[in-house]
């Protein structure tokens, strides 16, 4: 999904002040009449099961997904925005201080305990700056207390 790649690099664009990382969602709150039986819950799930399965999805599959549960386009791409900046708001705090700002042995063991929960580098990467940025030996520390 194109759209997806071009708001990361808009998250990720030095100057934010330019870039409209926040915009109105278009999702609204309550389900989406469009899609009968599928209350929100459901819907997200059916979201991570396609995203899971389809690591890197073609806008083509994407909208061959959202026309098999009988869902807008649109309004799906919405949604998974909506999750992705949900998800994004809760780690990456400290995702402007630079690499260099952590003992990079620390950093490489964090971004290798992290990879448990995604199967993306830079967001092990975010994740493991968020602990060190709390603790600079969390994963020393962490590696200890596993072996105790």
């Amino acid at each position: 999904m194109k759209i997806l790649k071009d708001l990361l690099e808009m998250v990720n664009a030095e100057d934010t002040d330019v870039v409209d990382v926040n915009p109105e969602p278009k999702v609204p709150e309550e389900s989406n009449p469009e899609i009968e039986g599928i209350d929100d819950d459901n819907l997200h799930d059916m979201l991570v099961a396609f995203l899971k399965k389809h690591k890197h999805p073609t806008d083509s599959q994407f909208h061959k997904f959202a026309e098999s549960i009988g869902a807008d386009k649109d309004h799906l791409e919405a949604l998974v925005f909506k999750m992705l900046a949900a998800f994004l708001q809760g780690v990456g705090k400290h995702n402007k201080v630079p690499d260099s700002k952590f003992n990079k042995k620390e950093l490489e063991k964090g971004v290798q305990e992290e990879m448990e929960h995604t199967s993306h580098p830079y967001i092990a990467k975010m994740i493991a700056k968020d602990h060190l940025v709390n603790n600079k030996k969390y994963y020393s520390e962490l590696k200890k207390a596993k072996i105790e």
